[in-house]
């Protein structure tokens, strides 16, 4: 794995998101939008995961973590489907 996948990896797992899901992430976005379009969606999850938004909507880290990437980047990256989203979500 490439050392600029580390962190954001870390961080993806801390959220909720599985293995399955996060490589199927990293298939889709090449390591030069990490910082431009992929962290600043960390960024949304982490703070909103800390100020317990996603329970307010019930759902877990892990669904609401995958909800933002997909609505976040989904179009722009082919993230997530709809072929794709029995298997993954």
């Amino acid at each position: 794995m490439p050392e600029i996948w580390k962190r954001p990896m870390e961080r993806m797992l801390e959220y909720g998101l599985t293995n399955k899901q996060i490589a199927h992430i990293m298939d889709r976005i090449p390591p030069e939008y990490i910082k431009e379009y992929l962290n600043p969606v960390l960024y949304r999850i982490n703070s909103e995961i800390s100020s317990g938004d996603h329970i307010k909507m019930k759902r877990n880290k892990g669904q609401h973590s995958v909800i933002l990437i997909k609505e976040a980047l989904g179009l722009k990256f082919n993230i997530w489907q709809k072929e794709q989203s029995d298997e993954i979500n």
